[in-house]
């Protein structure tokens, strides 16, 4: 009835929500439509004028009160529409005791009759979509528990990837059975919405947790994206949908970043975040996690510039980041949870300006920019548990790989093997507790890697080289469970890079010559695929330079 021409509430015009005064509206309209001018008495008009105030307020509070003053009219007795004036109730009263115009009295009852079956039935499909609407907001509610409140926090804990994967499943099952109700209200469709976001960004990659299947990311990225863009076409311009969008674009250039190496793509993808975000500020300027999640998307374009080889302009921004993220921290709530996410992001770009200073050899700026993120890390753990947080594990691992990889270049070895064996400290713990955690494990074989440079310079051979092959072989098992990821294929041409550079140094030729050939194999592949970066050109250089006396 709330939906029929004529016959709708004016707040449902304003996009308000069906409710029981809006429906009792309808049911005033209905009784008016019924009875006409011919029969309506005073009493009537007192009822419908009720039934159909403009302001919800003014109406009867519950269908249960309408019917009763409808029952009142038919038994005579006074309603509660009519204000109490002297005389009425005792007129009331004589009416009671007479007989009257019966023929019509009888055409008055026997449409109220009708209405009354009318109501009957309404109350009937009302009890029907209530009980519905408990169901839905139940399941809503549980599919809102399971992806925020559960996994949000349990994705954070190592060794939490079976219980993850369960939640995921449970959570598709319950947002697939809530995408079903078409003609949901917008705050139900936009939670369903970020739900399947959630859901995307669960099973994207290592960031999130320890599930890696981007095709499976795509699909739940593609029913939120096709949600959130038809409510911000079609419905008033709203902040949280806003917000919902920006998130969601940025959650989709990480999957392109890493692992599939779509830079251009990613970058777009961001832009297109950056532009929800900034409409969602413009209407909301004190919304603090819209401001944060702005942060993140304008902040992690550095990450693309960088591996295009557009290192000033990469420095230039994470610099800017750096000073905005400071001074945001210093602003934010320190008792809100969500300080702990702005410092990490500062330790984050700071880590970032480190390596693009050692793309550049500057190795000196860069342990200097480390040593700050590796304090602002410190900072971050006071706002969450030290000892259990996966992404703050995480975050020291490599801060201190990557300042020991710097302490390497500038030949400070003792100090790169310290750095080297806290980041390891940090991995380990990760892996005690899951053994099966990817993103550990693929930290684990990068460091005894890299490990080798000064392990190498202390004459300490044996255990370079025992590194450096046992990551070969995990990094070949890794290419053949997925031959056409981009990332594996990329860490195979460096690790054959980083393999030549050590049996040059040996020295043994014949061993250095073998990997710098295959270095050589996987970049070609690179190339065909379209997946090599302006950094690979500059490794493949020093490839070209090491494999100089081979007949490559």
């Amino acid at each position: 009835l709330s939906f029929t021409p004529g016959f709708a509430a004016p707040e449902r015009a304003q996009g308000d929500v069906a409710n029981t005064l809006s429906d009792i509206y309808s049911l005033g309209k209905l009784l008016e439509a019924l009875l006409g001018d011919k029969h309506t008495t005073s009493d009537l008009k007192a009822i419908i004028e009720k039934s159909t105030q403009q302001n919800p307020q003014d109406r009867y509070a519950s269908v249960d009160a309408l019917i009763v003053d409808i029952k009142k009219y038919i038994t005579g007795f006074p309603v509660t529409a009519v204000p109490s004036k002297p005389g009425y109730k005792i007129s009331k009263f004589i009416k009671r005791h007479r007989l009257g115009s019966i023929a019509s009295s009888l055409a008055i009852m026997g449409l109220i009759a009708a209405f009354s079956i009318t109501i009957f039935q309404y109350k009937r499909a009302e009890a029907a979509r209530l009980e519905a609407d408990k169901r839905f907001n139940d399941v809503r509610a549980l599919a809102d528990t399971l992806m925020t409140d559960i996994h949000d926090e349990i994705y954070r804990i190592p060794g939490s990837t079976q219980a993850t994967k369960k939640i995921i499943e449970a959570s598709q099952i319950y947002l697939d059975d809530l995408a079903k109700a078409k003609d949901a209200p917008i705050d139900i469709k936009r939670d369903i919405a970020i739900g399947y976001r959630k859901l995307g960004r669960a099973v994207a990659g290592s960031k999130y947790g320890n599930i890696s299947d981007p095709e499976a990311a795509d699909q739940y990225f593609e029913s939120s994206e096709q949600i959130l863009v038809g409510l911000d076409e079609t419905a008033p311009p709203d902040t949280e949908t806003l917000f919902a969008l920006g998130l969601l674009y940025y959650n989709m250039a990480e999957v392109n970043v890493q692992p599939r190496r779509l830079f251009d793509l990613a970058e777009e993808q961001l832009e297109t975040s950056i532009r929800y975000l900034e409409r969602g500020i413009e209407l909301d300027p004190n919304h603090l996690s819209m401001q944060r999640a702005y942060l993140y998307s304008y902040c992690y374009r550095d990450e693309i510039w960088t591996v295009k080889g557009d290192i000033e302009r990469a420095q230039n921004l994470l610099k800017d980041c750096i000073e905005k993220a400071g001074e945001f921290y210093a602003e934010f709530p320190q008792d809100d949870p969500e300080s702990f996410r702005i410092m990490r992001l500062k330790a984050s770009k700071g880590r970032n300006l480190a390596n693009s200073f050692s793309i550049q050899q500057e190795y000196a700026k860069a342990i200097e920019a480390l040593d700050i993120a590796i304090a602002d890390t410190e900072i971050a753990a006071t706002h969450t548990d030290a000892q259990t947080d996966g992404f703050l594990m995480r975050d020291r691992t490599i801060g201190y790989w990557r300042r020991a990889y710097a302490h390497s270049y500038l030949e400070n070895y003792e100090a790169a093997l310290s750095d080297y064996k806290k980041a390891l400290e940090f991995t380990n713990m990760r892996l005690e507790i899951d053994p099966n955690d990817r993103d550990a494990t693929w930290f684990y074989y990068v460091i005894i890697a890299e490990r080798a440079t000064p392990l190498q310079a202390l004459d300490r051979h044996k255990d370079a080289e025992d590194g450096l092959l046992q990551t070969l072989k995990w990094y070949e098992k890794r290419f053949e469970e997925k031959s056409d990821a981009a990332d594996r294929l990329a860490n195979l041409f460096v690790h054959h890079a980083m393999l030549g550079d050590f049996y040059k140094k040996v020295p043994n030729k014949t061993k250095a010559c073998a990997s710098l050939s295959e270095a050589k194999n996987y970049y070609r592949i690179m190339q065909r695929n379209e997946t090599a970066t302006a950094l690979d050109d500059i490794n493949y250089e020093n490839v070209i330079k090491l494999a100089d006396g081979c007949d490559l």
